[in-house]
């Protein structure tokens, strides 16, 4: 004990001693940090006294380490973090946890192949369910798996330990990055079931709620998320998001000031403000926002989109155009950019570009309705009525729109099939292909 005292005398400052680091007679400082009994900062001062003491085995000895790598994890001490740990293993090279720590830190400084080996390392001592997902997640940042075979690797891992809110949230954030929205939502209620404060886990619901146009349960949602953890200020830009969709652009400006007023260099801020201005029919103030901040802040895909889109909106086309065209030239648009790019392309009349944007939708999402569509409505303009007919048809298999299937019409008609376009259509009213013949049906599908 005195030894023991005398190393705290040597590494604690001196209002330590306020509080001691034992505090009863049924702990002691190996328990204390092997059992993670108190605060991450007091963890270290504690398993560092804790392997000064007599009798420790080489196990313990790397569980004790191991403890006070995780609290210097925590503590976003990284490099320490990681020396703890290997020296974990070199005193237990069989004790999993040491493993799987490792895996966390490069997890954390994104380094995903180095992450993957000392994961699958940490499941071949023992599986456990942190690990498989930490696995899964890891390999699938590194492109080594696909977005479902991730997910299956998160069910093993929900299989091994259905309480882990961490598998359950990355297994929600997969599922919205797969659009399968229910899903997302179902597994991020599992999280939200199993601690009603976990905020991200709220994010996620909100978010996968505003996706199925539940906009009020959305709402709900992201409102527990801040109360949860009110100094996270991305919480509030997803607010001012869901606001907007509940057509309250109002409130939705002062969420998005508010954002920007602690992320001044955030693009995303600039999108939500721009949007909130554009519904209140400030659409002069809102391109002048994301005008600004496009040319000031580095390139933002979110906000190159919007900006396009307001542009668009405001007939503006060309400008639009020439905001979204970065994408073609480096092809590192997603599926939206390039739904928005061929619907630009055809409105200005660059039919070749048509034909190539086109042809990234078909890398994308082969068999997407709006996939179909803009390749019929290039057939159009190319002069191929068969072939633009036959895709189109295609288009209404994958679930087109009437309201899209009307913009079709209009691209024959504009080209001269005036014939061909009433025949196609009364052909499609005979086939039970239409659901009625209404004729407002003249929205461009991103206007």
């Amino acid at each position: 004990m005195r030894f023991i005292l005398a190393t705290l005398l040597l590494i604690l400052p001196a209002e330590a001693f306020a509080k001691p680091l034992v505090t009863t007679s049924e702990q002691s400082l190996i328990s204390i940090c092997t059992d993670y009994a108190d605060t991450h900062e007091r963890l270290l001062q504690i398993c560092a006294a804790a392997l000064d003491g007599p009798g420790l085995t080489n196990r313990k000895r790397a569980e004790v380490l191991t403890a006070y790598a995780d609290a210097l994890a925590w503590l976003d001490r990284l490099d320490e973090a990681r020396e703890r740990y290997q020296a974990a293993l070199k005193a237990d090279p069989f004790f999993a946890a040491a493993q799987e720590g490792l895996g966390w830190v490069h997890w954390l400084e994104k380094d995903y192949a180095a992450a993957t080996a000392a994961f699958q390392a940490a499941l071949d001592l023992s599986p456990s369910s942190d690990a498989l997902g930490g696995l899964a997640s890891a390999q699938f940042k590194a492109d080594a798996i696909h977005a479902e075979e991730a997910i299956t690797l998160f069910d093993a891992a929900l299989a091994i330990e259905p309480n882990n809110r961490w598998v359950w949230r990355q297994k929600g954030w997969m599922l919205m990055r797969e659009e399968t929205f229910e899903a997302a939502r179902e597994a991020f209620q599992a999280a939200v079931d199993l601690n009603d404060q976990d905020a991200e886990a709220l994010e996620g619901l909100s978010l996968a709620h505003y996706h199925l146009d539940e906009d009020e349960a959305a709402l709900t949602h992201i409102n527990a998320a801040i109360a949860a953890a009110p100094s996270t200020p991305g919480y509030v830009q997803r607010r001012s998001m869901v606001l907007l969709a509940l057509d309250r652009p109002a409130a939705a400006l002062r969420d998005a000031d508010a954002y920007l007023e602690e992320r001044p260099e955030a693009a995303i801020g600039y999108v939500r403000k721009g949007r909130a201005l554009d519904a209140l029919g400030r659409t002069k103030e809102a391109l002048e926002v994301m005008s600004d901040a496009h040319g000031r802040l580095p390139r933002d895909d979110t906000l190159d989109y919007w900006y396009a889109m307001t542009l668009s909106d405001d007939g503006r086309h060309g400008e639009a155009w020439d905001v979204m065209s970065y994408y073609m030239h480096q092809g590192s648009g997603d599926f939206w950019d390039y739904v928005l790019l061929a619907f630009l392309a055809v409105k200005t009349d660059r039919l070749d570009a048509a034909s190539e944007v086109v042809g990234n939708l078909q890398r994308l999402r082969a068999e997407d309705h709006y996939t179909h569509y803009w390749a019929a409505v290039t057939k159009v303009y190319a002069g191929d009525v068969d072939g633009a007919e036959s895709q189109i048809r295609q288009a209404l298999d994958q679930g087109l729109s009437d309201s899209m299937l009307g913009d079709f019409v209009e691209h024959m008609v504009g080209q001269g099939y005036y014939i061909r376009a009433a025949a196609f259509r009364l052909n499609l009213k005979q086939e039970h292909l239409l659901q009625d013949d209404t004729s407002d049906q003249n929205a461009a599908v991103n206007e």
